[in-house]
């Protein structure tokens, strides 16, 4: 049998990457293997908006998204803390 030491899971925090992730935490949870949850955002996005308007877009995505994961149930499905 497969054994996986780790599970990438990119998101963009959409309906279908969350359903995506719920896959990811089990499939980590079984293989007690950890879970490297990644996103990006694109620089010149995130400058412009810190620079225009002194946001901190990386902060304020990350932030709303691990609440809609915690408030979705997505972490505690696997078994996994956030």
């Amino acid at each position: 049998m497969l054994m996986l030491r780790s599970v990438l899971c990119p998101v963009d925090f959409s309906d279908q990457s969350l359903h995506a992730l719920r896959w990811a935490v089990a499939l980590a949870a079984q293989n007690q293997s950890r879970l490297i949850v990644l996103t990006a955002i694109e620089p010149l996005l995130a400058e412009a908006a810190r620079a225009r308007l002194g946001l901190d877009l990386a902060k304020a995505d990350t932030q709303a998204c691990t609440a809609r994961i915690r408030e979705g149930g997505v972490a505690r499905s696997g078994g996994v803390d956030t």
